[in-house]
């Protein structure tokens, strides 16, 4: 079993790429524990293909902890439904996902990094990337789905 995450990253990236700081980035399904990088590829691609991009709106900051500064993005049904078709995708494969804000509780936010805002910014969501966690903190990426592509 691996620690994955799967997110869309804002920052320029790549497949391969490794990092201990996250680029910017919306995360769609917090780290859960799967069998492989292919099993969630192909889980997170059946999803993904079924979607279209979405418009997405970055308003307010709030704070998710004492330290943790967020950039909340403005509430989108579309996002909701992927997040929901990923995490009901994931748990029909058997992957115990948990957390505080998942399903119903699911908060899209930009966590801020290095004074860098999207406040009142608006963005495209379009590509699903398959995150994994390879120990001592680092992280790497390692697949990525663009939203209604066949290719």
């Amino acid at each position: 079993m691996a620690e994955f995450v799967v997110a869309h990253i804002l920052d320029d990236h790549q497949i391969g790429d490794r990092f201990t700081i996250w680029p910017l980035h919306v995360t769609i399904l917090p780290p859960f524990d799967a069998p492989s990088i292919e099993s969630v590829t192909g889980v997170v691609e059946a999803v993904a293909l079924a979607a279209e991009p979405i418009n997405l709106h970055v308003g307010d900051r709030a704070k998710f902890s004492s330290k943790t500064l967020v950039q909340k993005l403005i509430p989108s049904p579309e996002l909701m439904s992927l997040h929901t078709k990923v995490l009901q995708a994931g748990e029909a494969e058997g992957w115990q996902i948990t957390g505080r804000y998942i399903g119903k509780h699911y908060t899209p936010h930009i966590t801020e990094r290095a004074g860098r805002s999207y406040i009142d910014a608006t963005f495209i969501l379009d590509s699903l990337s398959v995150v994994e966690n390879i120990g001592q903190g680092y992280r790497v990426i390692r697949s990525e789905v663009v939203l209604g592509s066949r290719s």
